[in-house]
């Protein structure tokens, strides 16, 4: 099977922690598959050259290997503006198609999978028709639930991606309602669920050697919550719900990861708690120390507004982490609320006060929720499964005789 990826969110040098798709295409390929990536990137004139941002862009290398995979960029003007970036997805439909093109000339692609329905959905799609090539979407959360509502021509966008392709994907139950209502095709999106790397994101034996080699106190409880600190994930119910928590609990400690217009509200509260480290922000880390912050904490806390089904809760189940976190998107699939976290309604500080309190206080429940966080992870969000469910669908697409062989010592792959 040899599929062409399309994902702007792949490492480069802008953001070498952007490893998702990546551990998806290894996946992919340790399964047998022969994979290549073109990833989308934002491209401007020189003119701009003044803005850092551009100049980062510019700087990035054109084709590489990451991990000895190869990644060819693919280089689009990117409209600078929230109003105007429907467009990028029609800018990106020939430059696609080129590199594609090119690409063909030595690796004969069977399947395009692009992820996130605009842009790069979106000028798959085109590109597919143009090529004549299957076309497999992957819904993966705020391109379903958030960007198509910014303006008609966002919608339209997106909805010509998810109706157009030969197959959408979406990352949770949740999210494939809202991808197929949003495609009004009749269609139905097919769910594979994310994975998540239990070797990395593993428990700790030692809780204390695990903090003291990040900075953080050694004794008492830490709350754990990673995301941008903007108000869509719930930083503002995280605040209010700490505070009175944190002046009945003075032992206990949140690590707020991430960056983001909150940061100062954050800051406030840890004066207003009376300092001595009660709020601790190290900012934005790489994807490898956020497992290094998982394992040092207690609890993970994700009051989001919004999700598909966000990575960080299936990290932290699998370091052995009870989650708090709401009902939105795909979380209530992952976490089962009262056995491997509990769950509330986003916007509701009351209630997420009251999980806050209730882990705190019976510190063995905790513990069992989180060691059956982690069994349900590793049953459910291996990355192994994940590529065995993806090259499930593409052969479903392909003609019988193009399939997957069967890996040794296994059974054929039928559809």
């Amino acid at each position: 099977m040899r599929i062409l990826v399309v994902s702007h969110m792949f490492p480069s040098s802008l953001a070498p922690d952007d490893v998702f798709i990546y551990n998806q295409v290894k996946a992919l390929m340790d399964q047998g598959a022969e994979v290549r990536v073109l990833q989308p990137i934002p491209w401007a004139p020189g003119c701009l050259g003044w803005k850092e941002k551009w100049r980062r862009y510019r700087a990035i290398a054109r084709e590489t290997a990451w991990n000895g995979m190869a990644i060819r960029r693919v280089a689009y003007p990117h409209p600078p503006t929230e109003v105007l970036q429907p467009f990028g997805a029609g800018l990106l439909v020939a430059p696609l198609i080129w590199a594609m093109r090119s690409v063909r000339r030595t690796f004969d692609f069977q399947i395009i999978h692009a992820h996130t329905l605009t842009p790069d959905g979106f000028a798959a799609v085109v590109a597919g028709h143009v090529l004549k090539t299957p076309v497999v979407v992957s819904a993966r959360g705020s391109d379903v639930h958030t960007y198509p509502r910014r303006s008609a021509l966002a919608r339209k966008a997106a909805r010509f991606a998810a109706r157009g392709c030969d197959r959408l994907i979406a990352v949770s139950q949740d999210l494939a309602r809202q991808a197929a209502t949003l495609a009004a095709n009749g269609d139905p999106a097919e769910v594979v669920y994310n994975g998540v790397d239990a070797e990395l994101f593993s428990p700790c034996a030692d809780k204390a050697r695990a903090r003291a080699a990040l900075g953080l106190p050694v004794e008492g409880p830490v709350a754990l919550t990673v995301g941008s600190l903007i108000p869509e994930k719930g930083v503002k119910e995280l605040i209010e719900a700490f505070e009175r928590v944190g002046r009945d609990h003075p032992e206990v400690r949140l690590v707020a990861i991430g960056g983001g217009p909150m940061r100062a509200d954050l800051e406030a509260l840890g004066k207003r708690l009376g300092g001595g480290g009660r709020i601790l922000l190290p900012g934005v880390v790489p994807n490898p120390q956020v497992a290094d912050y998982l394992r040092a904490a207690d609890i993970l806390l994700h009051p989001s507004h919004a999700e598909g089904l966000p990575n960080v809760v299936l990290e932290a189940m699998a370091t052995g982490l009870p989650v708090i976190a709401t009902t939105a998107g795909g979380i209530p699939e992952a976490v089962a609320h009262g056995e491997t976290g509990l769950l509330f309604e986003a916007e509701d500080a009351q209630t997420l006060e009251l999980h806050l309190r209730t882990l705190l206080e019976d510190r063995e429940r905790a513990l069992r929720m989180g060691r059956a966080g982690r069994e349900r992870v590793r049953a459910r969000h291996s990355w192994a499964g994940n590529a065995r469910e993806h090259i499930r669908i593409y052969e479903s697409l392909v003609d019988p005789s193009d399939r997957l062989p069967a890996r040794a010592g296994g059974p054929e792959r039928t559809v």
